[in-house]
């Protein structure tokens, strides 16, 4: 923040306000990819999440996908954090996700914000009519026709997590 703009919010009785924020800076052109050709798929490992209310990933995950305005960002929406910190919604991407070990593909919106690890809204996941099955070594997403969707293995530390592929933002198939 300038130190003008500090100085004047101290000045006005805000200074206790002031907080470190995390600032996304790009130097230099990003190149948005959108053709299959040049895309690679990456890993994009995400964890199940019982305390977050939407689907979140940094920018750091999503390389390539262009991050675009959503309602929390315009609206200057932060994410509590469990330590009790904020961090700005910086917007929302969709991603075309796939889970090679059942053969499905899935489109899903994430908001992106500077958090540590992609996570992925239990609550969310319901609300879109789907159900999530637990038991001691996995977690099983399944569609509201019963179909699997995606599945998270537990890990050694009780986190379910799924090893996903992040696809091309342009679609699968090249197809969008």
């Amino acid at each position: 923040m300038p130190s003008a703009l500090r100085g004047t919010l101290t000045d006005i009785g805000l200074g206790n306000l002031l907080q470190p924020i995390n600032i996304v800076t790009v130097t230099g052109t990003a190149e948005i990819l959108v053709a299959n050709d040049a895309w690679k798929d990456m890993e994009f490992e995400v964890a199940l999440d019982s305390g977050s209310v939407v689907h979140v990933c940094s920018v750091d995950d999503i390389s390539g996908y262009r991050v675009v305005e959503s309602p929390g960002s315009r609206n200057g929406q932060e994410f509590q954090m469990g330590d009790g910190g904020t961090i700005p919604n910086l917007g929302q991407s969709q991603l075309n996700l796939s889970d090679e070990s059942i053969g499905r593909e899935i489109k899903s919106v994430f908001q992106v914000a500077a958090v540590t690890r992609p996570l992925m809204s239990i609550g969310r996941i319901c609300d879109e009519g789907h159900s999530v099955t637990f038991n001691s070594v996995m977690a099983v997403v399944n569609g509201a026709d019963g179909s699997e969707l995606c599945r998270f293995v537990r890990n050694n530390s009780g986190l379910y997590v799924a090893k996903l592929k992040l696809r091309s933002p342009a679609g699968f198939g090249g197809q969008e």
